[in-house]
């Protein structure tokens, strides 16, 4: 029990921490969600873009989600955040639109 409770003060912890659920398990649904959160917070965490810069971007795929129709139920959180990955990706020259 202390391990879970550790690691939830860990996540917390973090530049952008997930959303917990409270005796429901993982916030994570499938690993690509836990991976794609280790990712952004490792660029934050790196200084390869600051936290204000996250949040920005991250509100900006959430919003044009939701102009598209995304119903903003919680479900597509994670699909919200690998585009801010792959937007800043491409935007930053780490890896071109037509590689991606």
């Amino acid at each position: 029990m202390s391990d879970c409770i550790s690691l939830r003060d860990e996540l917390l912890s973090e530049p952008a921490p997930p959303l917990l659920r409270e005796n429901e398990g993982s916030a994570f649904r499938d690993v690509w969600e836990a991976k794609a959160f280790a990712m952004g917070n490792l660029l934050i965490k790196s200084g390869f873009i600051s936290q204000k810069e996250w949040v920005d971007i991250f509100s900006e795929e959430i919003l044009a989600a939701q102009a598209k129709g995304d119903p903003d139920r919680g479900d597509t959180y994670y699909n919200h955040w690998m585009n801010a990955l792959e937007r800043i990706a491409i935007e930053r020259g780490v890896v071109d639109a037509k590689t991606l």
